[in-house]
């Protein structure tokens, strides 16, 4: 994959991650569960990939996995989602 398309996928995971807003309340809802975290960024930025390659469209697929699977693996989250479900 060229440095430009890297850069690019970089850029747009990013945004998508901010874009996210993800708040003790989110991680909640979605019960720290991965494949769910992974749907919410999809349907934060649905058109993030439409005009890169398919080596980097398929790169941002999985960082944006990954960071969904590892968001939902960290234990250190789990006291504030405690306290957001309390108020929920």
């Amino acid at each position: 994959m060229k440095e430009n398309d890297k850069e690019a996928v970089g850029l747009a995971v990013a945004g998508t991650l901010d874009d996210a807003e993800i708040t003790p309340a989110l991680l909640a809802r979605q019960n720290l569960d991965p494949v769910e975290l992974d749907k919410h960024f999809w349907q934060t930025r649905p058109d993030a990939t439409r005009d890169f390659s398919e080596a980097a469209a398929e790169f941002y697929q999985y960082s944006a996995w990954l960071f969904g699977l590892l968001l939902g693996r960290l234990e250190t989250v789990q006291k504030p989602i405690d306290v957001a479900k309390a108020y929920d």
